[in-house]
């Protein structure tokens, strides 16, 4: 019986992607929204993502804050994106109270400047 030999039982080198090497923006996009459909704590029926050379945009409304960081985590997550432009908003209905809140005094600022 032969002893293994060393390449055999060295461990494994993972991250490191032959030269030249990139992921698909079509692959990106579909496994970040098969994370999002799958992630138990997120309703993404609002979520849109866009990929264009590894910039992943992703826009619509969420439910808090909470959902908000969640997505752009998995966003961050998915093998070949290079950066997350995360521009959700999170919905006035569920859990946008900061949200509303910055609204409104941006709103009232605005109001009172244009009445000086």
């Amino acid at each position: 019986m032969n002893p293994p030999s060393a390449a055999r039982t060295a461990s494994p080198v993972i991250g490191g992607a032959p030269k030249g090497y990139r992921r698909s923006d079509e692959r990106i996009q579909e496994d970040i929204n098969d994370q999002l459909t799958q992630h138990g704590d997120i309703d993404a029926t609002e979520i849109m993502v866009k990929v264009s050379s590894g910039v992943l945009t992703l826009t619509g409304t969420v439910e808090d804050r909470s959902a908000k960081r969640i997505a752009e985590d998995l966003a961050e997550s998915v093998s070949g994106v290079q950066e997350v432009q995360n521009q959700l908003k999170v919905s006035a209905l569920h859990g946008g109270n900061g949200s509303n809140k910055q609204n409104e005094s941006q709103t009232t600022s605005s109001s009172s400047s244009s009445k000086r």
